[in-house]
């Protein structure tokens, strides 16, 4: 993973918007990849399991577009629309020279699924109406089975993130909100860094270049973010998708069915409020904040974030007059149920 640094000036920070068009067609799309794991991520483990008893072997073309490590970009191929139907209706007239440079860069996972999916591929690049239709036909089909059922929690859920963004944009500005999207989205002026990787200091340095920049959340984009960008139209903006899940209380709360069974199993770990801190932590916080968010004083916040560093599971750093707490890859591993490499 690169560090990618984005270079904002001030009127790029006055464009920068909170998108309210990311649909049910954009979270399908990166919902396909965790059907790959054999052990998904705690904050999406109920909605998988669910999922995947209403789906069959005709689900495989479409995992073969949605491979595990990679992101195809039918999200700007499309364009932003809020209705499947929409979204759908663009995919099958999208130019073909558009789709054909996005599916490139599948070649070597597609051509380990075999020589039906190379030529599905070639055929869909090529504007083949039939392989058009069938992918439409396929996308429809999933959303039925898969997203429709859990799209109105799911939609409740963005929006309730999106009034949140612009609470902190109306009283604390665009680059106190670019602080509180995600631990990997670092707001130093005049970089926006995206993708952090600890150790890298250099990363790829890119420009709006007279774009404006989206702030997407969504529920299905899970461990880092991702930017998005059409490179077909040099007008539209760049997209910067992040994960709105932000622990296991916001995944219990929207799937509303028992899907993050680790919740307790952490509580007992740390305790229920040392939990509660490295939740609260995920998005970003001064320690006026985690008490605040934990109903304690600020100094048993102080306590429980010494602890958490002490083990860690948070950094923090002086902004400012602000001294502000974030996940290490070890928080964020814990807080999500997964495994770290030794």
């Amino acid at each position: 993973m690169v560090t990618v640094r984005l270079q904002l000036n001030a009127d790029d920070l006055a464009k920068v918007r909170v998108s309210a068009s990311w649909g049910p067609f954009n979270e399908g799309l990166l919902s396909l990849k965790h059907l790959h794991d054999a052990r998904p991520s705690i904050l999406v483990e109920g909605w998988r399991r669910v999922a995947r008893g209403h789906l069959g072997e005709w689900i495989a073309p479409l995992l073969a577009l949605t491979p595990r490590h990679a992101l195809v970009d039918l999200h700007t191929v499309v364009g932003e629309t809020s209705s499947i139907e929409h979204a759908v209706e663009r995919l099958e007239a999208a130019p073909g020279d558009h789709l054909s440079d996005e599916l490139t860069c599948l070649g070597p996972w597609m051509d380990s699924c075999g020589s039906w999916a190379r030529l599905w591929r070639h055929d869909l690049a090529d504007g083949n109406r039939h392989a058009r239709r069938e992918l439409a036909g396929l996308i429809w089909r999933y959303h039925e089975s898969a997203i429709e059922p859990s799209w109105s929690r799911i939609a409740a859920h963005l929006e309730a993130e999106r009034a949140r963004c612009g609470r902190i944009m109306a009283t604390r500005g665009a680059g106190e909100l670019l602080n509180s999207l995600h631990p990997k989205v670092r707001w130093q002026p005049p970089f926006l860094e995206v993708n952090e990787t600890p150790g890298d200091s250099n990363g790829r340095v890119d420009v709006l270049g007279g774009r404006s920049l989206f702030l997407v959340p969504s529920v299905f984009c899970l461990e880092r973010p991702w930017i998005l960008w059409n490179i077909r139209d040099e007008s539209s903006p760049k997209l910067l998708v992040y994960p709105v899940l932000r622990g296991l209380d916001d995944a219990a709360a929207l799937w509303a069915d028992g899907a993050a069974p680790g919740q307790n199993a952490l509580a007992r770990l740390l305790g229920s409020t040392r939990a509660g801190a490295l939740d609260a932590v995920a998005d970003v916080c001064t320690t006026t904040e985690l008490a605040r968010r934990l109903g304690v004083s600020p100094a048993t916040a102080s306590h429980h974030a010494g602890v958490l560093r002490e083990a860690r599971l948070i950094r923090t750093s002086r902004e400012g007059n602000a001294v502000r707490h974030r996940l290490t890859d070890l928080g964020t591993a814990l807080l999500n149920g997964r495994r770290l490499a030794p």
